[in-house]
């Protein structure tokens, strides 16, 4: 019944059509490491039509955005000029702009600004300029339309979008807040069209995934995939999105990213191991792990029939991945033998 319902609602707010990736496909998967980064460390954070984008901490441990150009193979480091303290990383990208974050310090006090580049030139945008260390983080765009997440007074998370210089807060009702300097709330993560998605964390630090329309709509649709486990309170997990800005959650599902058609992301199971996900339009979770991950796999992006994440290996290394799908031998057939066909009819009419 609640796959029911949740299908109901899928289809609701996900774009028809549905081409590109099918989910009966094979996967293709291409490790991606930055060669300058010294221990394997890197992370792919999301993908478009020219780049992935991501980040890698270099030999200090400060954090280096770059792109990754999915047709030379050719890695452009990232660094905003005006990041003085664990440098830059890139969250989002859509064309050949990438959005982020990039850390100041302030007599002590580490704040995060937010940026939009192209690699070269850089823009930015905060919300809240005061030093609170999550300070603004932009997470995506699509149009004018960019959305991201930002820290409060109370050090809690908020989503936000913006469009023609007008900000509006996001925030998924289920959210709990905790009280001050409790790491929680909502995070958007991703936009496609005018679908937004992220994740919020309840009352007892669980990890949930969301989809809704904007800061208008009157419905937040919970992405919980059914292999997630919920951990007692306290028993945290050590990797994805919300350690990364500064929280754990007690085990559950994040939504990352979606490109109208689908939703991705990825869910820990008994053993607070992350295994990446995609969501249809009719409810189905499909497990998507990279083969050579072992001790996690994260999909933080999705674009056409192309998934963008990051896994850990044996030794607790990060590296980063594209996916792409495979057409199983029957499709590809079905194909070859579409295509032959209308050669021979031309053939005829000729």
């Amino acid at each position: 019944m609640k796959k029911f319902i949740l299908a109901i609602a899928l289809n609701a707010v996900l774009i028809g059509g549905f081409p590109g990736l099918t989910l009966a496909d094979n996967f293709s998967f291409t490790t991606i490491n930055d060669p300058l980064s010294p221990n394997s460390g890197t992370f792919i954070t999301s993908v478009g039509s020219v780049y992935a984008v991501g980040c890698y901490p270099d030999a200090n441990k400060n954090s280096q955005g770059f792109f990754y150009n999915l047709s030379t193979g050719q890695y452009t480091s990232v660094i905003d000029p005006n990041a003085n303290e664990y440098s830059t990383i890139l969250w989002g990208t859509s064309g050949t702009q990438a959005y982020g974050r990039y850390w100041v310090n302030n007599g002590g006090n580490f704040t995060g600004s937010a940026l939009t580049t192209d690699g070269q030139n850089f823009t930015d945008y905060n919300i809240n300029p005061s030093p609170i260390p999550g300070g603004t983080t932009l997470t995506g765009a699509s149009g004018a339309v960019r959305v991201g997440t930002y820290q409060d007074a109370n050090y809690s998370f908020n989503g936000f979008m913006e469009s023609g210089g007008i900000t509006t807060t996001i925030n998924d009702p289920n959210a709990v807040r905790h009280g001050f300097n409790i790491l929680d709330g909502t995070m958007v993560l991703g936009i496609s069209g005018n679908l937004i998605v992220g994740s919020y964390l309840d009352g007892n630090y669980h990890s949930h995934g969301f989809v809704t329309t904007g800061p208008n709509a009157n419905q937040f649709i919970d992405i919980n995939d059914p292999l997630a486990v919920n951990f007692a309170e306290g028993a945290f997990t050590t990797h994805g999105v919300w350690n990364n800005f500064g929280t754990s959650p007690a085990g559950g599902t994040v939504a990352e990213g979606t490109d109208g058609n689908y939703i991705v992301g990825y869910y820990f199971d008994a053993n607070g191991i992350a295994h990446g996900y995609v969501l249809n339009h009719a409810g189905t979770y499909t497990t998507v792990d990279d083969p050579l991950a072992v001790n996690g796999t994260y999909i933080s992006g999705i674009y056409g029939d192309t998934l963008a994440g990051w896994y850990f290996d044996a030794n607790n290394k990060k590296h980063g991945f594209i996916a792409q799908t495979v057409p199983e031998p029957s499709s590809a057939m079905l194909i070859a033998l579409g295509l032959g066909g209308f050669a021979f009819l031309r053939r005829r009419a000729s």
